[in-house]
């Protein structure tokens, strides 16, 4: 953004100013402080096209809910049945850092069900990518034309309209071309395993090439045909994830505060140098570890 010269004003009296992004620094500041490892762009697409779908199914409770991941190691494309961007949402919401289409889009009533930021979540995209190209044709105003953003991580950027053949349906896709020695995390054995981790718990069709991702309840809800077979099932679950066999399992259900899952009592007792091990999910996808 460019700066502005400040208006004429009384003595003591504020004034309006701007500032300006330096969108290299700004991927720095993504790559090396809020995220822990570059592993997290791919909760961040997931995240977008997560509230994408979220937000058609509000206005079109039929449309379809689907997310689609290709990857080769150079590059990296991530589809959606979502609900789409004209020219002027991608003005308001792609150039302008920060900015959200949660809080802009008059569905203040579903806010509850969106995950993340949608700017945010693109540019954090840049910790493993040189170039990203968004395609999307809005759901809302199906009479618009396909838009095209295209970033660089120098801060460059071109908005432009395509012909309705470039996307005749509403949606988004996220291309991303890797940069220079990060090709390992847009390989698709590294994106299915990624996509597993974050998102297997998520209410839609999510697949990486042809394997489904998504799809089975969370361990805790999933149906069984004894007590003991729960328990056995879970007691996997267990091991499979923390590395150790339960002594037992606890329920956790809070229906005030929303919250389902189990814990796993440990097997002996936790050593002082030791860490206890968490997974927290919101609204299915995987938040933290922590």
């Amino acid at each position: 953004m460019d700066s502005q010269t400040p208006q004429s004003s009384a003595e003591g009296s504020p004034s309006a100013h701007t500032f300006q992004v330096d969108l290299r620094g700004l991927v720095d500041l993504l790559s090396h402080h809020l995220y822990s490892s570059p592993r997290v762009y791919l909760r961040e697409l997931l995240q977008n096209s997560v509230d994408a779908v979220t937000a058609r199914r509000a206005e079109q409770p039929d449309a379809p809910a689907r997310v689609r991941l290709t990857a080769d190691g150079g590059a990296l494309r991530v589809e959606d049945t979502g609900i789409g961007l004209t020219e002027s949402d991608v003005h308001e919401l792609l150039a302008t850092i920060g900015r959200s289409s949660k809080r802009a889009d008059g569905l203040r009533e579903a806010r509850s069900e969106f995950l993340g930021q949608f700017g945010i979540g693109l540019l954090a995209c840049f910790v493993v990518a040189e170039r990203i190209r968004v395609v999307s044709r809005s759901a809302r105003t199906p009479d618009a034309a396909p838009v095209e953003w295209t970033a660089r991580d120098d801060g460059s950027y071109t908005v432009r309209t395509l012909p309705g053949s470039a996307r005749p349906e509403p949606g988004t896709t996220v291309h991303l071309t890797a940069r220079a020695g990060a090709g390992e995390w847009l390989t698709e054995e590294r994106v299915l395993a990624l996509a597993r981790d974050f998102g297997s718990l998520l209410p839609y069709d999510v697949r990486v090439g042809e394997e489904r991702v998504t799809g089975l309840p969370a361990p805790w809800d999933r149906s069984h045909p004894s007590p003991a077979a729960r328990r056995a099932a879970l007691a996997r679950h267990c091991h499979e994830l923390f590395g150790f066999t339960p002594l037992d399992s606890v329920d956790l259900d809070v229906p005030p505060a929303g919250v389902r899952g189990v814990a796993y009592v440990l097997p002996a007792a936790v050593g002082p140098a030791q860490r206890a091990g968490h997974r927290v999910h919101l609204k299915g996808m995987l938040l933290t570890e922590r």
